[in-house]
């Protein structure tokens, strides 16, 4: 990692947390270019991912869920879908189709038929080729709001992100697995957006 992206990511962390502290009394909606932290309703675990690949299934770069709140690998920024312009500043709602862009690695959420690794579920990565398995529909109460609960659906498969408390070993000790699954019942696939950088919507 370069310096010059090491500084941005400090000064994006000093932002975050002044916004928070801002904005948590307010109703913020989740536009698009927002960089944010997804934390699952069961676990508390933030949407999280590394250059640490899998070592079955796809290999490609893994995705966990993580159970501190201050590591710069858990910010993901908001995006169209595959093949679309998304203005910074444009509304999410209920049925709209994003993808999410990892910060740091700037790969995205990706999910495919390959297993997980630890429950046999559909396997979620961080992929950089830009394709349709990269889409996911938010579902949540009318206007994506900051603190209001979403389920992602993945588009292509129809199963839904998901984290329980399985947890791996080394390389990444303590990290949970994230998967996708079919049923939409439970907090296991319930999220929350708790801290971010959110542009103000454009009309």
């Amino acid at each position: 990692m370069t310096k010059k992206i090491i500084r941005i990511i400090n000064i994006i962390i000093i932002i975050t947390l002044v916004a928070s502290e801002e904005t948590k009394e307010e109703k913020v909606a989740i536009t698009c270019g927002s960089i944010i932290k997804l934390s699952n309703e069961k676990t508390g675990h933030r949407l999280h991912s590394h250059s640490v690949t899998y070592g079955t299934g796809s290999r490609q770069q893994s995705v966990t869920g993580f159970p501190e709140g201050n590591d710069v690998n858990s910010f993901w920024i908001v995006r169209g879908a595959t093949g679309t312009e998304c203005k910074q500043g444009e509304a999410i709602n209920d049925g709209d189709i994003i993808t999410l862009e990892h910060l740091v690695t700037r790969k995205r959420l990706h999910s495919h038929p390959h297993k997980s690794p630890l429950s046999n579920q559909q396997e979620v990565s961080a992929y950089d080729g830009k394709d349709v398995r990269d889409n996911w529909i938010v579902i949540t109460q009318g206007q994506w709001i900051r603190d209001n609960v979403v389920v992602l659906k993945h588009l292509d498969s129809n199963q839904f992100l998901h984290n329980h408390l399985k947890e791996y070993g080394r390389p990444i000790p303590h990290q949970t697995e994230i998967s996708c699954v079919s049923s939409s019942k439970g907090k296991e696939v319930k999220w929350r957006v708790v801290e971010g950088i959110f542009f103000p919507q454009i009309h």
